[in-house]
């Protein structure tokens, strides 16, 4: 009984003892109005495991010495940054470095004022920011991170740094940093953090010709800047650098007044072909940056803007380009009034891809478009260009294609630019990159530009290149010499005018025509070139190298006559009977042809190829099909009293004709006109 009992005290004494060493250390709390208190406070924290609080009392005091580092978990707590101020006289202040058992810092409800290099230094811990207002930079490394409430004023260096890595996580919200000399905001992004900024203002910063905020995430973290403005900078407003599997979103920023670019966002690589990141840029603008308004190099990885705006910069709104195997994106984009190009999309590499959807581009000092490859391929479907200060479009492409479709070229005036810009469209190409370029118009309006050649389309074609215009309408353009359009190269290229209609444009000098090419040879089909004017006939096209099939000429010169002559279907000297260049359905204005007119089901019945809709959107082929841009429906034929049941029965009466292995072949002259069919 009593060897029981014994046994039984000695473990009870024994868990005892085992319970007593188990209690965890137990936190304190200091308070202090004084430099003395404060150190004292810091000091004892630093001797105990536990999670200490200091709370800071009165108005505030000076420093005469460093602070002591923070080497325990310490929560200091000021009554408000605008009730508390510490006078660093040049000290160090606040610097905490974590440790196994230093694993987190709280500072927050004072200002600091002329602390040394850094008012705020945190290192390996998880560290927590409220209510501050310093002079000084505030750093940050490694270890999460909560900024809620900072506001950094005329820091001598960065005004906020800091790098994350692993799974941190870094949240700053409603963070002010004004009038730094280096970098506003500094962050660094590694492993698989996540960094969010909202509400974030950096303005007046990088005096020594710093951007305002400076991002470089890497590996797999992610990084959203959300809400923010970045303004009136030495730099860059924002300048951001996505590396390897890394997603960088940009939402809702605004970047007005910076010396260099306003929003700089960039896919980069440390080896080619390393970068598969992710990158947003959706509901921002900028204005009246020193360079352009928005900057962007996708090299590898995929980007998408959307909902931009970019006003009034001093080089161009929108500097777009995609290499290595890059994608980019651009959904509904807006430039005005910058002072070079309002747009440019370029590609330089054979499977980089650049698409842009819904551009405008206004009052730009160069031109409105210009979009390049020399590798790869840059579409645009669907833009407004117009009244820009040379070319509405500048498509060049040295090798890879540039395609362009649903665009409106309007108003543009490239008159005051030396020989060798178009009015509407200025096409350039060659063989530069790997083989040779091919630019693509399609479906889209080019009206009211003005140019020394080319008022409509100037297409300067070389090395085996390709310049088509299909399903288009060029109407109401002047210039010079080819108010409609002008084409030189060489003989191994190629210009195509395809189911496009021609019209009402004005050519000055003397002997110059709508559309002429020298010595580029042109291919003309299903198309109207015709009620164009100039001082002298011919007023509508003069080649030296022609194919054309199917089409209505008003005038052409003696070479281009045996050309017409040689083509099935050609229609010479009637006039087209169109209406005015008006809304006639579809994305851009149209001439629809009247009743009479000789457009109607003149095409080749029998034909095989043709697009599948008219520049309008309409099914392309009604009965027989139309020449020129726009296909009349069923029901728009019977308006204009043209019987479409006949034009239906005719068409397949000489299909099968065609297809029993007939040969039609009716020439039926009139006076001043013929047609071969």
């Amino acid at each position: 009984m009593r060897v029981r009992s014994a046994l039984a005290l000695s473990t009870i004494l024994g868990l005892t003892l085992a319970g007593l060493t188990a209690v965890p250390a137990t936190a304190a709390t200091f308070t202090a109005a004084t430099e003395t208190e404060l150190v004292t406070a810091i000091t004892d924290a630093n001797s105990t495991a536990g999670a200490d609080t200091i709370t800071l009392t009165g108005t505030g005091f000076a420093l005469t010495s460093d602070l002591p580092g923070i080497t325990e978990r310490v929560t200091i707590a000021g009554p408000g940054s605008g009730t508390f101020t510490l006078d660093a006289n040049g000290f160090q202040t606040f610097n905490a470095t974590g440790s196994v058992t230093n694993t987190t810092f709280s500072l927050s409800g004072i200002t600091i004022v002329d602390a040394g290099s850094l008012a705020v230094s945190t290192f390996d811990l998880a560290a927590t920011l409220t209510d501050l207002v310093v002079d000084s930079e505030v750093e940050h490394v490694q270890g999460s991170l909560t900024v809620t409430g900072l506001t950094v004023s005329d820091s001598g260096a960065i005004g906020l740094d800091v790098t994350i890595g692993s799974s941190n996580v870094a949240t700053l919200t409603n963070v002010l940093v004004e009038s730094t000399f280096e970098l506003g905001i500094y962050l660094v992004a590694t492993g698989s953090s996540t960094a969010t900024l909202t509400n974030v203002t950096v303005t007046d910063s990088g005096a020594d010709d710093w951007a305002g905020i400076e991002i470089e995430s890497r590996n797999t973290s992610r990084v959203t800047v959300v809400s923010s403005t970045f303004s009136n900078n030495g730099n860059d407003g924002l300048l951001a650098n996505a590396y390897e599997d890394s997603v960088l979103v940009i939402d809702r920023v605004t970047a007005n007044g910076n010396d260099t670019d306003g929003i700089d966002v960039d896919a980069e690589y440390d080896n080619p072909g390393d970068n598969s990141s992710d990158i947003t840029v959706t509901a921002s603008s900028v204005n009246a940056n020193g360079d352009s308004g928005f900057e962007s190099t996708i090299r590898g990885g995929v980007a998408a803007f959307s909902s931009l705006t970019s006003t009034n910069n001093d080089d161009r709104g929108f500097d777009m380009a995609a290499e290595e195997d890059g994608s980019v994106t651009i959904t509904t984009a807006v430039a005005r009034g910058n002072d070079n190009d309002g747009i440019e999309l370029s590609t330089s590499s054979p499977d980089a891809e650049l698409t842009a959807q819904r551009l405008t581009s206004e009052t730009n000092g160069q031109y409105g478009l210009d979009a390049s490859t020399l590798l790869g391929t840059v579409e645009v479907d669907g833009a407004t260009i117009r009244s820009n200060d040379r070319s509405g479009v500048r498509a060049n492409s040295d090798g890879g294609a540039v395609t362009v479709r649903n665009a409106t070229i309007a108003s543009n005036n490239a008159v005051d630019v030396a020989l060798g810009s178009g009015g509407g469209v200025d096409v350039l190409t060659g063989d530069e990159g790997d083989g040779p370029g091919s630019v693509l118009v399609e479906n889209s309006t080019i009206n009211g530009n003005r140019a020394l050649e080319g008022g409509g389309v100037r297409a300067d074609v070389s090395s085996g290149a390709t310049f088509t215009l299909r399903n288009s309408t060029v109407s109401g353009n002047e210039a010079e010499q080819g108010g409609s359009l002008w084409a030189l190269g060489d003989g191994d290229s190629e210009v195509v005018i395809e189911h496009s209609t021609l019209t009402l444009n004005d050519t000055t000098n003397s002997g110059g025509v709508a559309v002429e090419s020298l010595p580029v040879p042109v291919v003309v089909t299903h198309s109207i070139i015709e009620g164009n004017t100039a001082p002298s006939a011919p007023a509508d096209i003069r080649v030296d190298s022609l194919t054309i099939d199917y089409s209505l000429i008003g005038s052409a010169d003696a070479v281009s006559n045996l050309a017409i002559a040689a083509g099935a279907g050609n229609i010479v000297g009637e006039p087209s009977l169109l209406g005015p260049l008006a809304n006639n359905g579809g994305p851009t204005l149209t001439h629809v042809p009247l009743n009479g007119s000789p457009a109607f089901g003149a095409g080749n019945a029998a034909i095989s190829g043709a697009p599948s809709t008219d520049q309008r959107g309409q099914a392309r082929v009604v009965g027989v099909i139309e020449i020129g841009a726009v296909e009349m429906q069923a029901p728009e034929l019977a308006a204009t009293g043209a019987n479409s049941s006949a034009s239906l029965i005719a068409g397949s009466i000489a299909l099968a004709l065609l297809a029993a292995g007939s040969l039609l072949l009716i020439v039926r002259r009139r006076a001043g006109s013929s047609i071969v069919r």
